[in-house]
């Protein structure tokens, strides 16, 4: 007789997810931790603000993909 406790079909051990949902489920695999850390920075009001790694994360896509967009189309102008 098999020990059914311990014994994991496939279906229990692994499930089919759209890319949305995968990431959903586990975001520190993709963009960092999604813990906040509380710190002062220079900021117009002086009021402390919670920036977790996601937000550095975001920003840092933005600037380098402008910056991507800014050389590749840099010859086009010129």
């Amino acid at each position: 007789m098999e020990n059914t406790k311990n014994t994991k079909t496939l279906e229990d051990l692994y499930q089919k997810k759209t890319p949305l949902e995968h990431i959903l489920h586990r975001p520190d695999t993709y963009i960092g931790s999604i813990e906040k850390e509380t710190q002062t920075l220079f900021v117009l009001t002086e009021q402390p603000i919670e920036p977790t790694s996601v937000d550095w994360n975001v920003e840092d896509i933005i600037i380098n993909s402008d910056i991507c967009e800014i050389s590749n189309n840099s010859g086009i102008n010129n």
